[in-house]
């Protein structure tokens, strides 16, 4: 019998797949408890997609099939860029493009990475003190104009 979908936190950045698979088991009427479940289904020693792309970012590997098959990624693995790109795509497809009030973030996201990935980027090799005082100054300009952050401008427009 069916019931509520009640997903408890998880335990830490390896058991999101046995926290995702007791939230079901309890949608569906199976009253196991989350130790258990991670008990029997185990974990990821190196952490799941999460733990990955909390690390790397968009370059992090997506491997797991069954994953990307549940997202309509075919084809074998990918990076988490090329993922969330096929998400946003996919997305816009089915939504149309031209009534996305969220396409501009999202394309930034798509072909700029996520927030920490520009920061990174805008610092490159450099992460003195300097260099991060700019990008966080940049960075108070960007919030103060209601603009995103794209990384630092040309050196002459700074």
């Amino acid at each position: 019998m069916k019931g509520k979908v009640s997903i408890l936190a998880q335990p830490d950045d390896r058991t999101c797949g046995p926290t995702c698979l007791h939230a079901l088991y309890g949608y569906y009427g199976d009253d196991l408890s989350l130790e258990r479940v991670i008990a029997e289904v185990g974990d990821l020693v190196s952490g799941g997609t999460l733990a990955a792309t909390m690390r790397q970012g968009g370059a992090a590997m997506v491997a797991d099939r069954d994953y990307l098959d549940t997202l309509g990624r075919g084809g074998g693995e990918c990076t988490a860029q090329d993922l969330w790109r096929h998400l946003i795509a996919s997305h816009e497809q089915s939504v149309g493009h031209a009534d996305m009030v969220w396409a501009p973030a999202l394309n930034l996201f798509g072909h700029q990475g996520c927030f920490a990935q520009r920061i990174r980027d805008a610092a490159g090799h450099d992460c003195s003190r300097r260099r991060l005082h700019l990008i966080y100054a940049h960075l108070c300009d960007c919030l103060h104009e209601g603009e995103p952050f794209r990384g630092l401008p040309a050196a002459g427009d700074l």
